[in-house]
């Protein structure tokens, strides 16, 4: 009797440890699943202005959760600059990285280098009804020369820039601008210096993203404008604090190639 109750209490103790592992969020599970009734909105709350972007949620389905489930804070992310596993919302506070005059401009890493990695890659989603070669003011996913490599980076291009050269390299076009491509034109056109590969697209001040704002409507419904948010992009910037949660969960693995923009892209 004597071993009876350290044994059960050691089990009560190896139960708890199993559901903790089971439970804890890791970097990459999905995050709650689109709802395919509604069309999906992210506007773009920069400190030079507001860019929205319809998403193309049917053509894109596995980005465009991803995307939606990082600015909301829904889906596990590995913090680069502490590996600790966040749930807050990703994009709000980060900057517009790369700055490139009728190309695009391309922000989404927590480390504001490029090549900083969240603990995990989503894969490949490239449709022939998406092309930079047909389509401007586009947003898409950055990613590197390896197949499946892209994350959280994007970039917006600017009107009548038609990248052509990237149809060959799988990148996911995601969403159209409808509103804000001066904003983009703008940006882009941001004095800047040279990055760490020596390319001149380094904003020389930081151009931030407050906040991603998620907007859902019934399909076809044109009312997103009376839901997006008013954020003064004149009004002095504090970066959020953003709690860690389970810091001891173990990431899933990721590549060790560093996430490039699109133009280095082999």
């Amino acid at each position: 009797m004597k071993l009876v109750r350290p044994v059960l209490t050691l089990l009560v103790l190896l139960h708890a440890a199993v559901c903790f592992a089971q439970e804890a969020p890791r970097p990459g599970d999905p995050g709650p699943a689109l709802d395919f009734s509604q069309d999906y909105y992210a506007a773009i709350h920069t400190s030079m202005g507001r860019v929205v972007v319809k998403l193309d949620a049917e053509l894109m389905p596995i980005t465009v959760q991803s995307f939606v489930n990082l600015a909301t804070g829904t889906k596990p992310w590995l913090d680069p600059r502490t590996r600790e596993v966040r749930t807050s919302p990703f994009y709000d506070g980060l900057i517009f990285h790369r700055a490139i005059p009728n190309f695009m401009i391309q922000g989404g890493d927590p480390t504001g280098t490029g090549s900083g990695r969240i603990g995990f890659n989503i894969r490949d989603e490239a449709n022939s009804l998406r092309t930079f070669r047909t389509d401007d003011l586009v947003i898409a996913m950055a990613r590197t020369g390896a197949p499946n490599s892209a994350s959280s980076q994007f970039f917006l291009t600017e009107e009548r820039s038609h990248p052509a050269h990237l149809d060959t390299m799988n990148f996911a076009i995601f969403g159209k601008v409808v509103a804000g491509k001066e904003v983009i034109h703008a940006i882009a056109r941001v004095p800047t210096t040279a990055n760490a590969g020596g390319e001149r697209s380094q904003p020389i001040n930081p151009v931030h993203i407050r906040h991603v704002q998620i907007i859902r409507v019934p399909k076809g419904d044109a009312g997103w404008q009376a839901q997006v948010i008013e954020i003064d992009p004149a009004a002095p910037y504090v970066a959020p604090a953003a709690a860690p949660v389970a810091p001891e969960a173990t990431p899933a693995p990721v590549e060790p190639t560093p996430e490039p923009a699109p133009e280095a892209v082999p």
